[in-house]
Parts: structure tokens; C-alpha cells; sequence
């Protein structure tokens, strides 16, 4: 699932599995940051720039999402409704689930790594749910989709290279990297991929 592909056909049917996709990633990213061994790459990237630069993380996070996107679209590929959707709904995702989930913080490391993998399973199943519906791609991805296009590379090895160059920029600027931030950047770029590639939802093929 390489290209990059809009459908309006049984879009309210597309919708509804997209906003089930957007809490699933939502309940994986909330187990990421219970296992609490380092977050993904882009948190580690606007955490270093607001440590060298000033601003808040915030602040930093809406500048990169603009770039993302506008970099996108000169590369030729356009954003759609789930662009639009993923930047005001995501964060507030986000924040319902992690006060949803009420499990014990871990206090050994292979508790703190089950919590890690739960989240990437369930953060790359439900992106590969996100992608089949077809309404666009949040600001990440689209630029993931745009890169993909223009070196002619696959999405998990596309997502990888930029994940691990995001990561060490932030490094570089001081950000904070963990464990898990690490095995995020080497990993959840090839498990989106696979799951993508895995799951057959006909409503939306």
C-alpha cells in the first residue's frame, strides 16, 4: 500500500472507521507513554527545540505539522479530511485515553516493555485501519507518503530513515531519549507497513 490514494465512495462508513482508527492509535500511543522507557522520535525532536530555542513543545508541534504539510504538498500530494481531522482531534484522543486507561505504572523493566509492545501493536493495527479508509493521512504520514513517492521507497523504510534522522536531531538538541524511543524509531515504521499490508477490510477496499 504504497500510493497515496483518496475515496469518497461510502464515506460516512470511511468516517467511522477512521475516528475507530483514530482512538485505536490513540490507546496505543497511551500505552507507550504508560510503559515510560522514552516516547516516539517527533516528541524527542520538539522537546530538544524547545529546550535550544525557546517556545513551547506545543508551539513547536503546530511548526512541524505546518512543514509536514506544506513540504507534502510541494512534493505532490495533497491533504484531505483526515488531515484536518487529525490535527484537532488526535491530541484531545490522546489525552481521553490516557485518563481512560487506569493500569498500574510499571515499576520492572518487563512490565515497562509489554506496555511498549501493546502500544506499538496497537498503534500500528489501527494505523494500517487509518490508511485503508483513504481520506488522507495525518501531517506525519503525509509527508511519509510524499517522501515515499519521490525516492521510491516503501512507507516502513521511508517512516524508518525519517524517524531515525528526527530522533537524532533531537538528540543532538538536547531532547530526552529512552529505550523505547529507539526501538519506536527502528520499528514502528516496518509494523505499520506489515499490518497495512495484512488487513483486508472490504467495506473500504
Amino acid at each position: 500500500m504504497n500510493n497515496y490514494e483518496i475515496k469518497t465512495d461510502n464515506f460516512i462508513i470511511r468516517l467511522i472507521y477512521f475516528f475507530i482508527s483514530l482512538a485505536g492509535i490513540a490507546v496505543g500511543v497511551a500505552f507507550i507513554f504508560l510503559a515510560n522507557i522514552g516516547t516516539d522520535p517527533i516528541n524527542v525532536f520538539v522537546q530538544g527545540l524547545s529546550t535550544s530555542f525557546g517556545f513551547s513543545v506545543g508551539t513547536w508541534i503546530t511548526a512541524l505539522w505546518v512543514f509536514f504539510i506544506v513540504t507534502s504538498f510541494l512534493l505532490g500530494v495533497k491533504p484531505y479530511i483526515a488531515t484536518i481531522l487529525d490535527l484537532i482531534l488526535f491530541g484531545l484522543f490522546v489525552d481521553l485515553a490516557i485518563k481512560v486507561i487506569q493500569l498500574p505504572k510499571p515499576e520492572t523493566l518487563t512490565l515497562s516493555i509489554f506496555y511498549l509492545v501493546i502500544g506499538l501493536l496497537l498503534y500500528s493495527i489501527f494505523f494500517g485501519v487509518y490508511l485503508h479508509t483513504k481520506l488522507g493521512a495525518g501531517p506525519i504520514m503525509l509527508f511519509v507518503y510524499a517522501l515515499s513517492k519521490k525516492i521510491n521507497k516503501s512507507i516502513g523504510f521511508t517512516k524508518t530513515v525519517i524517524d531515525s534522522c528526527i530522533l537524532l536531531a533531537g538528540f543532538l538538541l538536547g531532547g530526552i531519549v529512552g529505550l523505547g524511543t529507539i526501538f519506536l524509531a527502528l520499528s514502528i515504521g516496518y509494523s505499520i507497513e506489515f499490518f497495512t499490508k495484512k488487513l483486508s477490510i472490504k467495506v473500504l477496499a
